[in-house]
């Protein structure tokens, strides 16, 4: 979040693909236009960089294309419908074990409810007339 907004100074970044503690970055802009600004910001602010400080471990950036760019969406796209068959598996799940729960219930409420209703009558006619 940190980095797509301190780039989305330089250029109109849509999106950033990094994890932490990964050692490469990759960052889709709006346009080809807004990739290149982006490009040339980040060369020019690296070669200040390593002639003013020397850089402990030098970076580099460069701009995905050929078999590189399609390797990589290839990679997104199954990246993507990997999480997507996941969280639908996990939701079908989700809404069956739900479902058998709300039948328990219902069929606790049944048992009850005939418990309830239901009553035993005692006769208290055992043959012998006690009235005097």
């Amino acid at each position: 979040m940190l980095l797509k907004r301190n780039l989305g100074e330089i250029s109109s970044v849509r999106f950033v693909d990094f994890n932490a503690g990964d050692h490469t970055a990759f960052v889709r802009c709006a346009s080809a236009t807004a990739t290149d600004k982006l490009l040339q910001s980040l060369l020019t602010a690296m070669a200040r960089k390593n002639a003013d400080e020397g850089m402990r471990r030098p970076a580099s950036v460069c701009l995905l294309s050929g078999e590189e760019e399609q390797d990589y969406w290839r990679k997104l796209t199954e990246s993507r419908e990997k999480t997507r068959a996941t969280q639908t598996t996990r939701n079908r799940s989700s809404k069956k074990r739900l479902s058998k729960q709300v039948k328990r219930l219902s069929a606790m409420e049944q048992v009850q409810q005939n418990r309830s209703t239901s009553h035993v009558v005692f006769d208290d006619d055992d043959g012998d007339d006690n009235t005097n």
